[in-house]
């Protein structure tokens, strides 16, 4: 299966004719990157953020492709969903890796201060 990566505004201008390349099955952004590069370049950006969002969902179903998306947040999962989105990944390695290290230092952290 090949993800195709969407992180810019051009990305998201031909997120179209990329989701009709042959073998590729899923158009996948990165919301951080993506934000960041229509913040940074607001004279190149056609839309906004949730509009990009829409833009790459109708040019994945339009060519017969998946969508997905990193979660920066769990709760925005339905959301997401209900613009099309299909394959959305949750969290990163490290912010799983640095939670669990949370929570395994909390009960430590608690007695060492007694």
């Amino acid at each position: 299966m090949f993800f195709a990566q969407i992180e810019t505004v051009e990305g998201v201008e031909n997120a179209r004719a990329i989701a009709s390349v042959e073998g590729v099955d899923v158009l996948f952004i990165g919301p951080m990157d993506l934000k960041l590069n229509i913040e940074s370049n607001p004279q190149r950006a056609t839309r906004d953020y949730a509009a990009s969002l829409q833009e790459v969902a109708d040019a994945a179903k339009a060519a017969g492709k998946a969508c997905g998306l990193l979660l920066q947040r769990s709760d925005d999962a339905a959301a997401l969903q209900a613009l099309g989105f299909t394959h959305l990944a949750i969290e990163t390695d490290i912010t799983v890796m640095r939670d669990g290290y949370r929570q395994l230092l909390q009960p430590l952290r608690g007695q060492a201060s007694k």
